[in-house]
């Protein structure tokens, strides 16, 4: 009795110990959007609200001109930039901001108006997949950085660069990588074994790569990857690459670029320049059916995030909240330009393009700003924060044109 009594002593304990440490839950953020590819991050036990000066600065880093969005794998961060006459992708210690490496994966691009790569590093298992401006995929190994093969898409395909160039990162998934190649008579996508580089399949149709991301996703019970290329949405089948619908979406000079949300067999896109956006049900026979279209949600660059039944996003330059099913705006607020924003332990965080930062409840009834300040990236002269803020592991990154920033978020 007296053992039996101790084991539940024991158990009781060891209960209350998980109990209490179960409100904070540290995660990566390996790829483009984070987990799910859906601008939210998994991490809980953050804080819920800032001092008036901001969460504590910890570090930051000079990356070099460009737009890259980070991955975070353990105390580890990876981006990419334009400095010392090329492109590199840096590896960085999240603990202190110290260059752990930087690898070269091309030159300096001087062909696309702004300056620096766009895409995001992905890191699946020990490696790092990057794709620069030009078309040249590496891959690198984790640890030190050491190249491990590269290809040059364009070249494989006999594809042209997009007007602003390559923007999109890659898609892992299992074996395959998943990249774009451009503008082509004969394909926008192809994919590569990821360990040798040699080609699976490509899409066999004429369609711009367009700037937005390919994404994993199950519609119409059938697993899928999701692209918004240059003339409209399509889903590829991941074992050949055929089409499995499309809904038809042109935009000025192809600039599709937002990532779509996914809901069930709903698929929501989104484009700039005047277009809007329109939310579609795809059906197991490849149909598509528009349940709403309009220009409340022109997403320029920034990928809208579904909470809930509501979308957040930017209508060019104006922050706003939509009915998911409906595409009925719920509010508006102008005062952060053509910023971005993520999710994080239930709460937004919306980063403005002058560089201010503000902690948001997403609330359809209304704007519920909890907290704001301005970053040092505010200072800079002419600052233009057009990256998406990412929060893993406890800290928040942001960035502008040349450098990041560290933040740390965790509760106290």
């Amino acid at each position: 009795m007296f053992i039996s009594f101790r084991r539940l002593c024991c158990s009781l304990t060891t209960v209350a110990a998980l109990s209490l440490v179960g409100t904070a839950f540290a995660a990566d953020w390996a790829q483009w959007r984070g987990p799910n590819s859906d601008g939210v991050s998994k991490e809980t036990g953050l804080l819920k609200q800032w001092p008036a000066e901001g969460p504590k600065q910890l570090w930051s880093y000079p990356i070099g001109a460009g737009y890259s969005c980070f991955s975070v794998v353990g105390d580890r961060v990876f981006t990419i930039g334009e400095r010392d006459g090329g492109q590199w992708a840096v590896c960085v210690n999240t603990t202190d901001g110290k260059e752990v490496w930087k690898a070269q994966i091309g030159p300096v691009d001087p062909g696309q108006g702004f300056a620096g790569p766009r895409s995001t590093p992905v890191i699946d298992g020990d490696k790092v997949y990057v794709l620069n401006p030009l078309g040249t995929l590496t891959c690198l190994n984790k640890a030190d950085g050491k190249e491990v093969w590269k290809e040059n898409v364009m070249t494989l395909t006999g594809a042209k660069n997009l007007r602003w160039h390559l923007s999109s990162s890659v898609l892992v998934d299992g074996d395959k990588l998943i990249a774009p190649v451009g503008t082509s008579d004969s394909t926008g996508f192809i994919a590569l074994n990821k360990k040798d580089h040699k080609e699976i399949w490509r899409t066999k149709d004429a369609n711009a790569t367009g700037y937005s991301t390919p994404i994993v996703a199950t519609l119409a019970g059938k697993k899928q990857y999701v692209c918004f290329a240059g003339n409209g949405a399509q889903g590829l089948d991941p074992e050949n690459g055929n089409v499995l619908w499309t809904v038809p979406w042109k935009t000025m000079s192809d600039v599709n670029a937002a990532t779509p949300i996914i809901q069930g067999n709903k698929v929501l896109i989104s484009s700039g320049y005047n277009v809007g956006a329109g939310l579609y049900e795809i059906n197991t026979d490849g149909s598509t059916k528009e349940l709403w279209k309009n220009k409340s949600l022109r997403a320029h660059f920034t990928s809208p995030i579904l909470v809930g039944d509501a979308v957040y996003g930017y209508d060019d330059s104006v922050f706003v909240c939509l009915d998911f099913a409906t595409g009925n705006v719920k509010w508006s607020q102008k005062e952060y330009g053509k910023g971005t924003a993520v999710v994080a332990d239930g709460l937004l965080y919306v980063l403005g393009e002058k560089g201010n930062l503000a902690l948001v409840k997403p609330n359809p009834a209304q704007f519920e700003k909890i907290s704001e300040f301005p970053t040092p990236l505010s200072k800079v002269e002419k600052p233009r924060c057009w990256t998406a803020p990412v929060v893993a592991n406890g800290k928040l990154f942001v960035r502008d044109e040349n450098q990041m920033v560290c933040y740390d978020v965790k509760g106290k």
